[in-house]
């Protein structure tokens, strides 16, 4: 399901975030946010009406990111948090988006807008 590549850059994107000192939550919930970006596109690109569904193709891109780090060893409970968080943002966003029409380029706006809010509550954990 994922590409080779792709596991090498979450595993090592890990280890480089470490060693840079960025907290494993930060990095996951980034990794959350952009792994439910790409489910949501490629939700739009699938014909199937069940892989097609965003939030089924969401949820099992964060099951493989958790099956991926508990499997390598990686995970904890600042992993788990942040995927957890991650996901739940930008499902918030898309609600957010989906009900009002508030500003030009909100569906841009309001994802990157509640990852940062993310990631400054999580470094000031």
């Amino acid at each position: 399901m994922s590409c080779v590549l792709c596991v090498l850059t979450i595993g090592g994107g890990l280890l480089i975030a470490r060693k840079l000192g960025i907290s494993d939550m930060v990095f996951a919930i980034w990794l959350s946010g952009f792994n439910t970006a790409i489910a949501f596109y490629l939700s739009s690109k699938i014909k199937q009406k069940i892989i097609g569904n965003k939030f089924l193709l969401a949820s099992l891109f964060y099951l493989l990111a958790y099956l991926y780090f508990l499997k390598t060893g990686q995970m904890n409970k600042e992993v788990f948090v942040g995927l957890t968080v991650g996901t739940e943002v930008f499902f918030v966003a898309y609600f957010i988006d989906r009900k009002w029409r508030l500003i030009p380029f909100q569906k841009i706006i309001f994802p990157l807008f509640f990852l940062i809010l993310a990631t400054l509550l999580a470094a000031a954990h």
